[in-house]
């Protein structure tokens, strides 16, 4: 960040910031964009990380952060419950629905949380071709 003169940290950040917000505000439209609301707050944050004193906005952002990160998590715990559900009961259409949409709430592949629904979901397919 340092590279950068504080104002143009400051437009990045604000850039960030209102993408961010915008993506929070439409969480509901695509899975994925509560994920993408959580990057481009902590992409603002890092701009910001030098910067003092810091915007209005800032403890607004950190709470959006924080707020996204738990409703996440949350989302991701209920899938993957329902998911867990439906493989026990051998409902394979349910689970590989729950698996592949915890892959499109957390697209980064990098992430444990859609590795692991990855794994299970390609199990899972596996089980589902006998019946077709």
């Amino acid at each position: 960040a340092i590279q950068y003169p504080a104002e143009k940290l400051k437009e990045m950040a604000e850039k960030a910031w209102l993408q961010g917000k915008k993506l929070y505000q439409e969480r509901a439209v695509k899975l994925e964009n509560l994920f993408e609301a959580i990057k481009n707050f902590k992409e603002a944050d890092w701009h910001l990380e030098t910067i003092e004193p810091k915007p209005d906005y800032y403890a607004e952002m950190l709470t959006l952060l924080s707020d996204s990160e738990n409703e996440l998590q949350d989302n991701y715990e209920q899938a993957n419950f329902r998911a867990y559900q439906a493989i026990k009961s051998h409902e394979w259409d349910k689970a590989a629905a729950q698996l592949r949409s915890i892959c499109e709430m957390i697209p980064d592949r990098s992430d444990q949380r859609h590795a692991e629904a990855r794994k299970k979901l390609l199990d899972v397919e596996k089980r589902q071709e006998p019946q077709r």
